[in-house]
């Protein structure tokens, strides 16, 4: 009895450290917790958050859910409005997930965070010009080169 008592005990044991949760994983939900623009393009100087605060409050929500087969979703809601779920697939040994098979994002991930960098190229609002000049010339917009710093916790 005290045999199957022991055995019982270890297998319980093992059970539980089977469920523990991978921190070194990026498996599971995610939500923004905050995000910004770099003071520089490529990504360095100081993070301007502040536009965070403004659009969290008007119920900008974004999560990411990555399953353990390679794929997920990344969810966008605002405020009341029906929430739009964008498929990814993610490769944990690059550190990388990919937005519809299309742009793909190398993260960084913590023990309770993960985090990516989006740059964007400068362009123009019309897609017929290529250079500021000629951009603003036809009265169109000049877009700069940005980049943004994105930050999600896990839930």
């Amino acid at each position: 009895m005290q045999k199957i008592t022991i055995l019982l005990s270890i297998f319980i044991f093992i059970s539980c450290e089977d469920k523990k949760e991978d921190k070194n994983s990026i498996v599971g939900t995610w939500q923004i917790s905050n995000m910004g623009t770099y003071e520089n393009d490529d990504c360095s100087g100081k993070i301007d958050d502040s536009m965070w605060g403004f659009i969290s409050a008007f119920g900008f929500k974004l999560t990411m859910t990555f399953t353990d087969d390679g794929k997920g979703t990344y969810g966008i809601t605002m405020g009341e409005e029906e929430q739009i779920d964008i498929p990814i697939t993610w490769d944990e040994n690059k550190s990388e997930f990919c937005l519809m098979g299309i742009e793909c994002v190398t993260y960084k991930l913590g023990d309770d965070t993960f985090s990516f960098d989006s740059k964007e190229e400068a362009n123009c609002d019309d897609e017929n010009y290529t250079d500021q000049s000629s951009c603003e010339a036809s009265g169109s917009y000049w877009n700069e080169a940005i980049c943004t710093f994105n930050e999600f916790t896990k839930q």
